[in-house]
């Protein structure tokens, strides 16, 4: 049981990470400027790559924990013993 908390916990974090990255872009990014000074601009555009890595980040850690839980279900399933038939 405990070999499956590693694969789930990174599935978890890996959404957590980018939920937090979606929820960073829309609230400091949120709708940009409509004739931004260039101040203004450079900001949003430093936000919306924060963002974009944090997004990046969990999609990776969500598709690594996704991977590894497939590979333990298959290590497992192969592992089996055999059932008898009557």
């Amino acid at each position: 049981m405990r070999k499956w908390l590693v694969p789930i916990g990174i599935t978890v974090l890996g959404l957590i990470v980018a939920v937090a990255g979606l929820l960073y872009g829309a609230i400091t990014v949120g709708v940009p400027h409509i004739d931004p000074t260039p101040d203004q601009a450079a900001a949003e555009e430093f936000n919306l790559a924060i963002s974009s890595w944090g997004v990046g980040a969990g999609a990776l850690l969500f598709l690594a924990g996704m991977l590894l839980t497939v590979i333990l279900g298959i290590v497992h399933l192969l592992r089996r013993s055999p059932r008898r038939v009557p």
